[in-house]
């Protein structure tokens, strides 16, 4: 990310400095230059480093995605940390986490943790996690 301090998660409303509904000229002031496109409908989706935000088709920030950057909820650090810890840091918390195949995913918060089983980084530690608006949610709700 931009800084070296942990970004916090603002649940449906974004990360750090960066919040829904900001343009993408924006981001781009904060950020710099993408790096490259990864994806681009109907979310274009840019690399800026580990960071990775996501417009509509208005260029609204919708969507951040973090690949192993710091970040943090109420004190508990999402990142970087074995998932279950992570989930069970979210359940004692009040937050109900539901784990899946690729991490779990706290609708509450609003947010997806990527973990994917590697033998070679056990325990499985949360490597990225996507950070959604309710308006990223309802385009790409089921999928």
């Amino acid at each position: 990310m931009a800084t070296a301090e942990p970004w916090e998660l603002q649940p449906y409303e974004g990360a750090g400095p960066l919040h829904f509904g900001m343009s993408r000229d924006q981001v781009i002031e904060l950020l710099g230059q993408p790096e490259v496109v990864i994806h681009r409908g109907p979310t274009l989706i840019e690399a800026h480093g580990d960071v990775q935000p996501g417009y509509d088709r208005a260029g609204r920030l919708v969507m951040v995605q973090t690949a192993g950057s710091a970040l943090t909820w109420h004190g508990i650090i999402l990142t970087g940390r074995p998932v279950k810890e992570v989930g069970q840091d979210l359940a004692d918390a009040g937050v109900q986490y539901q784990p899946d195949d690729e991490g779990g995913i706290a609708p509450a918060l609003g947010i997806e943790l990527y973990a994917p089983d590697d033998e070679h980084y056990w325990p499985t530690r949360v490597q990225g996690v996507l950070v959604k608006s309710h308006e990223y949610e309802a385009v790409h709700s089921g999928s």
